[in-house]
C-alpha cells in the first residue's frame, strides 16, 4: 500500500522570531531585532510577519494533493511500513508547538526504499530552542533518524556543511511535510541554489596538499609489496580520499553512501570504471595496477604526482594545558 504525503502549511496565529530575518508579529521591522542570518545575506531574503508571498494556509487533508502541487512540491508516494511510522511520527513532530517545518529525506523520498531502509526527518524548529538535537527512535520496525535544530543551526550548516553537503541535501531534495510559515520553504530554495552553485575552487595550497598526500599514497603502496593485508588497506583507506580529491577539483559535492557510485558516474565515467573495477578484483596484482590508476586519473589534472619541494603555511601552536590528552586553549 502507496500514500501521498504533501506539505501541510498551517500557520500559527503568532509567528515566533525567524533565523533568515527576525521580524516582529504585527508585521512591522523591528529594527532592534533586525539582524539577517548568513543564510538572508547569501539570498537577500526578507520576511513580514513570518510570511511569504503566496503562502498556502487553511486547507484540510483532503486537499493535501493540490496543495503539494501549489507550492511546486510533488507528494511522495510513501509505501508501508514506511507510511505508517511516517504518520505516526508526523502527529508528534505536529503537536510540538517548536516545531517550524519537517523535511522528509533520504531514500524514502526518492523511492528509493528497501524493507531495511530508515526514515530520515529534517526539523526546523522555532529560534528559542538552544540546542541541536539528533536521535533515533522505532516506529514498529522502522528506524526513524531525526536531525532538530533552529533556524540558526541551519544558517550554520548552509555556511559550513561541506565538502559532502549531507545536511543541505536534506533541505534541497527532501520532501517538506510540514510549514508552518513558508520557512521551510525558504531554506529548501536556498540550500537548492547552494547546491547549485556547488563548491568553492580548490586554492593552490589544497591542490599541493592533495597532490602530496595522493603521491604519498602511492609510495606507501609501493612499500607493501610484500604485505598484501596492508596494501589492501591502504587501497581501502585511499579510495574515498581519491573520489573526494576529484569532485572538490571539479567543484562538486562529494559523494558518500549507497548512491555514491552512482555520482562518480555521472560526474567522471572513466573514474567510476576505475572504482568498479578496483572494487570487484580478487588478485591483488590487478588491485595495484587499477588503484595505482586511478590515483594518476585523479591527480592529472591537479599537475600530477607532487615530487617537488614545498611547504605548508603555518599554523598557530595552542598555548593551553593538556588535559586528558586533549588541548584547550587559554581563556581571554
Amino acid at each position: 500500500m502507496w500514500r501521498l504525503f504533501a506539505a501541510d502549511h498551517s500557520l500559527p496565529p503568532t509567528p515566533p522570531d525567524r533565523g533568515l530575518c527576525a521580524c516582529r508579529s504585527d508585521g512591522a521591522q523591528d529594527t532592534a531585532k533586525e539582524k539577517r542570518s548568513l543564510s538572508a545575506l547569501l539570498r537577500g531574503l526578507s520576511y513580514s510577519a513570518g510570511r511569504r508571498e503566496g503562502t498556502i494556509s487553511g486547507l484540510g487533508t483532503k486537499d493535501m494533493e493540490d496543495v503539494g502541487r501549489m507550492s511546486g512540491i510533488e507528494p511522495v508516494a510513501v509505501p508501508e511500513p514506511f507510511a505508517t511510522a511516517l504518520d505516526e511520527a508526523m502527529d508528534d513532530l505536529r503537536g510540538d508547538p517548536q516545531v517550524e517545518a519537517v523535511f522528509l529525506g533520504g531514500s524514502v523520498a526518492l523511492n528509493q526504499c528497501s524493507p531495511r531502509s530508515d526514515l530520515d526527518l529534517v526539523v526546523i524548529k522555532s529560534s528559542d530552542v538552544m540546542v541541536m538535537e539528533r536521535y533515533v527512535r522505532y516506529i514498529g520496525d522502522v528506524q526513524v533518524q531525526v536531525i532538530a535544530g533552529p533556524p540558526r543551526q541551519f544558517d550554520i550548516w548552509i555556511e559550513t556543511d561541506r565538502p559532502s553537503g549531507t545536511v543541505l541535501r536534506q533541505l534541497a531534495s527532501g520532501q517538506l511535510l510540514l510549514d508552518r510559515s513558508g520557512l521551510g520553504d525558504q531554506y529548501q530554495r536556498l540550500a537548492q541554489e547552494v547546491i547549485d552553485r556547488g563548491l568553492e575552487p580548490m586554492t593552490q595550497p589544497l591542490i599541493r596538499s592533495r597532490r602530496f598526500l595522493l603521491t604519498e599514497l602511492l609510495d606507501d603502496l609501493a612499500d607493501c609489496r610484500n604485505d598484501p593485508a596492508q596494501a589492501r588497506w591502504l587501497m581501502a583507506d585511499g579510495l574515498p580520499y581519491a573520489v573526494e580529491t576529484a569532485f572538490l577539483w571539479h567543484q562538486r559535492w562529494t559523494p558518500k553512501g549507497k548512491r555514491a557510485l552512482a555520482e562518480i558516474e555521472a560526474l567522471d565515467p572513466a573514474l567510476a570504471g576505475l572504482c568498479r573495477e578496483l572494487l570487484v578484483a580478487t588478485e591483488l596484482a590487478v588491485q595495484r595496477a587499477t588503484f595505482e590508476a586511478l590515483v594518476v586519473h585523479v591527480l592529472a589534472p591537479l599537475g600530477g604526482e607532487m615530487r617537488e619541494p614545498w611547504t605548508r603555511a603555518p599554523e598557530p601552536v595552542p598555548n593551553g594545558r593538556s588535559r586528558n590528552g586533549t588541548w584547550s586553549w587559554p581563556g581571554p
